[in-house]
């Protein structure tokens, strides 16, 4: 239980760095691939397809890092690498502004696939990340296996809300954590002893943040304030409920003053790029739709109904019923009134003859 406790901790603590009182301030200035150019400009331009190359680059390399290093990326290399595909891709989309149909995209679940932090107050290289090559068993087994084992445990999710209102009013920072059972999980050699003595299955602290949309855009900005940290564990122990039971709830009574804006500079369906900026601080965040949700836009019957006739999603399936008729005859055909009748007084006879 403790390990799982400190690591939900440290997460915690790297996803509410930005909260700090100090002003927020935007540093970033980028420059945008359309912004010499308009419609009457370039009117065969699909932008759909001028973002789709670097689209891919950052998924890529945001999944490689995460593969490597975890979701929150120390690596001075590894920084400047998606910082690099992230600014190619800003440069080739047009910053979003905030309306109903965004407003629908954003929200639900997102999961975070990596983010990187920096601060230019701080000498190098801890400002601004850190040279892993050089930092002596980073890369070697065991320890390169027991990272990754370990980064394997921990998912990091934005649940994006409108509660009892029409505008984005709640931004829940989840931070899940399934604790290996044994020293086999962790890692091949080692030997399956038991290191799970609660048989916790899940724990998740949850960061909850009030939130309102404090710029319409371009490059729309959220404005989070910390409202209240809660831990919740699942496990199949007698102690514990197998569906996840609230074990520690904290109110922030400074909530003013932990407080962060984050601008989107890239949303699509499935993907979003969100940054801040606070003091000496930068942070850039990358983050997929969540896969549960994604699920819930494909109706696998639905599929399944066209895959078995061959046909394609836009051609009508007619269904015609068949009712065969069944001409054999038996005991339970209807009887004509005659034969009603007859069973009738045959039934009360037998009664007769039996009470009798």
């Amino acid at each position: 239980m403790k390990p799982a406790i400190s690591l939900l901790a440290l997460s915690a603590l790297q996803l509410a760095s930005p909260f700090q009182v100090l002003p927020y301030t935007t540093g970033r200035q980028s420059t945008r691939f359309f912004s010499t150019l308009d419609d009457t400009d370039a009117p065969s331009m699909d932008k759909q397809a001028i973002t789709a190359g670097p689209r891919e680059n950052v998924l890529s390399v945001a999944n490689g890092l995460k593969e490597k290093f975890g979701v929150f990326i120390i690596d001075k290399a590894g920084q400047e690498e998606l910082r690099d595909a992230v600014a190619d891709l800003e440069a080739a989309a047009e910053l979003p502004s905030f309306n109903d149909d965004v407003k629908e995209t954003m929200l639900g679940d997102w999961t975070l696939v990596c983010t990187t932090t920096s601060n230019s107050a701080l000498p190098s290289p801890i400002g601004s990340g850190v040279d892993t090559s050089k930092l002596p068993f980073f890369n070697i087994s065991p320890i390169k296996d027991l990272r990754e084992s370990l980064n394997k445990c921990l998912v990091v999710q934005q649940s994006i809300l409108a509660e009892d209102s029409q505008e984005i009013n709640r931004v829940d920072h989840i931070l899940e954590y399934k604790p290996p059972n044994n020293l086999q999980e962790v890692l091949e050699k080692l030997p399956a002893l038991p290191i799970n003595p609660l048989d916790v299955t899940k724990g998740k602290g949850v960061l909850v943040h009030e939130a309102d949309v404090s710029n319409t855009g371009p490059g729309f900005s959220i404005r989070l304030k910390l409202a209240s940290i809660v831990l919740n564990v699942a496990g199949t122990s007698q102690y514990l409920d197998p569906a996840g039971k609230d074990v520690l709830g904290i109110n922030s009574p400074l909530k003013e003053f932990q407080a962060g804006t984050f601008e989107t500079t890239y949303l699509d369906d499935d993907l979003r790029i969100s940054r801040t900026t606070m003091g000496s601080v930068d942070q850039l965040r990358v983050y997929v739709r969540s896969a549960e949700e994604v699920k819930d836009y494909l109706d696998e019957e639905y599929f399944d109904e066209f895959d078995k006739f061959g046909m394609e999603d836009d051609e009508e399936v007619v269904t015609v019923e068949v009712v065969e008729e069944d001409e054999t005859t038996d005991d339970s055909e209807e009887k004509s009134e005659d034969e009603k009748g007859a069973d009738s007084k045959e039934e009360e006879d037998d009664k007769d003859s039996d009470s009798s």
